[in-house]
């Protein structure tokens, strides 16, 4: 019977409401920091709204990917932030098989600007 029992699991520790540890320690963090913050930067009547779209961004945040589900929502959109913001690097012979196709161009896909013609006269 050796071998049916795994030795670890990845299964996460779950509490109360599908809360784990560090979700339900994250959630009380965003309670306490958003009623602080909310009595200095909010108007009292919106005190409480703000707390609780606070706590509903912070579990929309942390929920699971979509696409990616070992990772966190959060995690997911900054992983796509970062890909936006580095600069790309194409490497195609595209701009090579344009030059052939149209040699009057001269710099490729952007095109280049006619020399202007000073001898207009002189052909007239």
């Amino acid at each position: 019977m050796a071998g049916l029992v795994p030795r670890t699991t990845s299964a996460e520790n779950k509490l109360m409401w599908g809360l784990t540890y560090p979700r339900l320690l994250g959630f009380v963090f965003t309670m306490v920091i958003s009623a602080n913050a909310s009595t200095y930067f909010v108007h009292t009547y919106l005190q409480p709204l703000y707390i609780i779209s606070n706590i509903g961004f912070y579990f929309l945040l942390t929920r699971k990917d979509v696409t990616n589900p070992n990772k966190l929502l959060a995690q997911g959109l900054l992983s796509f932030f970062m890909s936006a913001m580095e600069p790309k690097k194409y490497l195609s012979i595209i701009g090579a098989a344009y030059l052939k196709a149209h040699p009057d161009t001269g710099s490729g896909a952007r095109g280049s600007r006619k020399e202007p013609d000073t001898h207009e006269d002189e052909k007239s």
